[in-house]
């Protein structure tokens, strides 16, 4: 099985590891704002809302605002796993069958773990 990681050049990793961690910060970043606006918005009115039509507003708004956060840490946990890859020198592998991950695809999703056929029959199984 090839190591895809020891094939990417030194230049292409630091690259890829840049983005990531960019990535991160900006969803770290993301969430925080979306923590803040909520306390500030729960300090400003702690009762919220009597009506019922808020209250149904307030309720979408604060489902929506979970399910950002959930998928911001979803990425943020993904990163993580790309750069430990990074570090142990298997990034850039595919998973499922070993061959090299296309620099296009880990330029469009740098924490992907498969190659687009293997990601393709997870996908459909």
């Amino acid at each position: 099985m090839m190591i895809a990681g020891k094939t990417l050049a030194p230049e292409l990793l630091n690259e890829f590891e840049r983005m990531l961690r960019q990535r991160k910060s900006a969803l770290a970043g993301d969430v925080l704002g979306l923590e803040r606006d909520w306390t500030d918005r729960s300090e400003l009115d702690p009762a919220h809302s009597s009506h019922m039509a808020e209250s149904g507003s307030d309720a979408f708004e604060e489902d929506v605002r979970l399910a950002r956060m959930e998928s911001a840490g979803d990425e943020i946990v993904e990163i993580e796993e790309a750069l430990d890859r990074i570090r142990d020198g298997t990034y850039g592998a595919c998973e499922g069958c070993g061959a090299p991950i296309r620099v296009a695809r880990l330029r469009a999703i740098p924490y992907a773990r498969y190659c687009i056929p293997c990601k393709e029959a997870e996908e459909t199984a």
